[in-house]
């Protein structure tokens, strides 16, 4: 679940999760008309891969983060290449996630 988003006012978004808990990060930055598409996710500059805790899903346009750690957190960018019918474009969509450990409430009583 995603505890919260926030733009930075520079194309970027802030996605807030909680340790332990799962994380969809997504983008749809491109018109649905381009059928032809390749996407490939970056994890802090390096191409991530799916793996146990992290599925692609929807076409590579999430990615689905199962069980987040501390190492999760950082800069994630979409890169999506195309054609728009006249030539070859690209474009990164960059997300970013911080991982923050649960707060709890405890009361005592008297």
């Amino acid at each position: 679940a995603v505890v919260s988003t926030q733009s930075t006012g520079n194309g970027e978004e802030i996605v807030r999760g909680v340790l332990k808990d799962s994380v969809k990060l997504r983008v749809d930055v491109f018109p649905s008309h381009i059928k032809k598409h390749h996407i490939t996710w970056l994890h802090n500059h390096k191409r991530i891969s799916p793996r146990y805790r992290v599925r692609f899903e929807n076409d590579r346009r999430e990615v689905h983060i199962l069980s987040l750690r501390k190492k999760d957190a950082g800069i994630y960018t979409c890169r999506i290449k195309y054609n728009d019918g006249s030539q070859k474009q690209q474009k990164d969509c960059t997300l970013i996630l911080d991982v923050s450990v649960p707060t709890f409430t405890v009361k005592h009583n008297p």
